[in-house]
């Protein structure tokens, strides 16, 4: 084997510091070693001549490291899909790792002073995770501020600024290490201090928000049910053993006899078969509740010759009280995007039927059932992407995403899924129930403190209060992402471009 290069051995040291990185997010949380990345990152950017192609490995070791799961969906069906696994693996991470590259082609560093640096990383960093999140559908999934799990006080950053502003204030610190790194026989004492010192003010002002944070009020308790079936994802849709797979989930959802929930909560198509109203399974469904009890389950329904994911709400007389039909789709989930130039299926074909259809409800809509607090459903992907614009409506009192995770295993991926809910819970102010098939049943109080966690490849349900939200809506609640995605624009144009032609000003007066 030919020995490497020194610019081979560069992106080579890219590539494997991306990884380390990588040990960052869920369920590991090494916020260290996220950190110790950047700034390395950083320092290497200060003295590399092709920044884009050294950016770019580090964000495909850093995507090829946390989502190092996206092949096991592909498992499910070897003979067909086999083929695609190495394309998969490869090209989503690849795609990621070009905003990684392009900030870094960009970035600036300045001999004069050792702030514009980091902060102008941070700036474009976080603009570039934003359209991440935008372009081509979106997948805002490796956010390094989803690095944080502790200290909570940390995470409250995203009730001010969202999951960027928390991912702003990763790039920063790690900017200032590198900083400091780069200036080893210079000031390297002062980004030190500096970053030492944000870390101390944000924890500060985070710990003091959950001192003085104050709830609403809430006359009588909302009793939840939380139903984990664990349908093996190979035998889910299998016809011979639909019947038992609902008999696992009313069992489960008759639970002990001590505890009368008012909303039994079923996963994401749990109903194993497609769902019409005022039929007879629907009828049987509402004769297994009490008289007061609402279900919500989901299922999968078809209007004409559309399919769609949705989440249902029957009482006990079986009647339809409200639907949510999934509005953002998962690609190649739910739906193969590009199809006519993609000659591929979907990996999830369910009831063998026709791709998904998103449905027409709008995103973060509020569902109103009688005596029940007003609540926003997600289906699975949905939770993901935080609000861009101004809640308008009526503020939700509570979330509920419900999903599937048995398509990943025993993977990194319901664990990171778990904890961008938590960040959800945080930007709204308002606690947040996930209810998974497999994966992570779990549930979060209004400042992202877990109350509720059901382990992965458990059949169990877990009875539980649902936590109040807070009495003030959170900043975020009242903006979403968007004005501070303008902040951060102006804030880069500032850092590149007005200090420069400030001195240029001021060289050119003196000179005359």
């Amino acid at each position: 084997m030919p020995p490497l290069h020194n610019t081979q051995r560069r992106y080579f040291a890219a590539f494997l510091w991306g990884g380390v990185a990588g040990l960052g997010f869920a369920p590991i949380h090494c916020t260290p070693a996220l950190l110790l990345a950047l700034a390395w990152l950083y320092k290497s950017l200060s003295t590399e001549t092709h920044r884009f192609k050294l950016g770019w490995y580090f964000g495909f070791g850093q995507a090829l490291a946390c989502l190092y799961w996206l092949y096991t969906p592909l498992t499910f069906n070897w003979p067909r899909f086999v083929a695609f696994i190495p394309i998969v693996c490869l090209i989503l991470p690849g795609y990621l790792a070009l905003y990684t590259g392009l900030t870094s082609k960009i970035q600036l560093f300045f001999a004069s002073s050792w702030k514009r640096g980091p902060a102008l990383m941070a700036a474009q960093w976080t603009i570039a995770e934003w359209l991440m999140g935008q372009l081509f559908t979106g997948f805002p999934w490796i956010l390094v501020g989803y690095t944080w799990l502790w200290p909570l006080s940390i995470l409250q950053i995203a009730a001010y600024g969202g999951i960027h502003g928390v991912s702003f204030f990763t790039v920063l610190l790690g900017a200032l290490f590198g900083e400091a790194w780069r200036r080893q026989h210079d000031v390297w004492k002062t980004p030190i201090v500096a970053a030492c010192l944000l870390f101390c003010v944000v924890c500060g002002l985070g710990t003091l928000r959950l001192r003085c944070v104050t709830y609403e009020e809430r006359p009588h308790p909302l009793v939840l049910r939380l139903v984990q079936g664990n349908i093996p994802q190979e035998v889910k849709w299998k016809a011979p053993l639909r019947m038992r797979h609902l008999e696992t989930y009313l069992d489960l959802s008759r639970g002990g006899a001590d505890t009368l929930p008012h909303i039994i909560v079923w996963p994401e198509a749990a109903f194993p078969f497609l769902f019409e109203p005022h039929s007879n399974l629907s009828l049987f469904l509402g004769q297994c509740l009490a008289p007061s009890q609402i279900l919500l389950m989901g299922a999968l329904r078809q209007e004409q010759k559309e399919v769609r994911n949705c989440l249902m709400a029957l009482d006990a007389s079986g009647h339809l009280l409200a639907q949510y039909d999934k509005v953002r789709l998962l690609p190649f989930g739910d739906y193969v995007p590009y199809a006519g130039f993609l000659p591929i299926q979907r990996v999830a074909q369910g009831l063998g039927l026709a791709d998904t259809s998103p449905g027409t409800n709008g995103l973060w809509w509020n569902m109103t059932l009688p005596n029940v607090p007003k609540c926003t459903p997600l289906i699975c992907y949905e939770v993901v992407f935080p609000r861009n614009f101004p809640f308008f409506r009526n503020r939700t009192e509570w979330l509920l995403n419900i999903t599937n995770d048995a398509w990943f295993g025993r993977s990194s991926e319901p664990y990171q899924h778990a904890h961008i809910c938590r960040f959800r819970a945080i930007e709204e102010g308002v606690p947040l129930v996930q209810v998974a098939n497999t994966g992570k049943t779990c549930v979060f109080t209004a400042v992202g403190e877990e109350t509720v966690s059901l382990p992965l490849y458990v059949t169990e349900y877990r009875d539980c209060v649902l936590p109040v939200p807070t009495k003030y809506p959170p900043l975020f609640s009242y903006l979403g992402s968007f004005p501070f995605i303008i902040v951060y624009c102006i804030l880069a144009v500032f850092l590149r471009y007005i200090p420069n032609k400030i001195k240029e000003r001021r060289r050119s007066t003196m000179l005359s």
